[in-house]
């Protein structure tokens, strides 16, 4: 659990990096806990929004890697993004946009989905028993 939650704000530092020194905004820790609404009017905030989207798609196959288990890339996805909720109410305080939380269930629901279906077609795939001798 410990290693999916260390992924998830290495990929969200990565990211927000990345894309905010292209378009020359200023790099912020805070913005990884950020509990304000996307869409106040601020720019960053928009952008962070998108770069959430990015970072549930992102983060679905290293939960493919570590998991293995489509059954069990549900547990594993909330119990990092209840965590993150929880750090994200102690750095930034409680959330009272009702925006934020639905971005917050979207990309919960989205990363549980794209892990499954990576799973799902990870276990699918058939066995190959040429080389069994018997």
């Amino acid at each position: 659990m410990l290693c999916l939650q260390s992924l998830y704000y290495t990929i969200s530092s990565i990211t927000i990096f990345i894309f905010f020194t292209i378009i020359n905004f200023s790099r912020n820790l805070s913005y990884i806990f950020n509990t304000k609404s996307y869409f106040n009017g601020d720019h960053a905030l928009f952008y962070i929004f998108f770069i959430n989207i990015l970072n549930s798609i992102i983060m679905s196959y290293p939960i493919k890697l570590i998991v293995k288990r489509a059954k069990k890339c549900l547990d594993y996805v909330l119990s990092y993004n209840i965590i993150h909720f929880i750090l994200s109410v102690l750095v930034s305080g409680f959330p009272i946009s009702w925006l934020w939380y639905i971005s917050f269930f979207f990309n919960i629901i989205l990363c549980v989905l794209i892990s499954e279906y990576i799973c799902y077609k990870e276990e699918m795939k058939e066995i190959n028993i040429n080389n069994i001798k018997i």
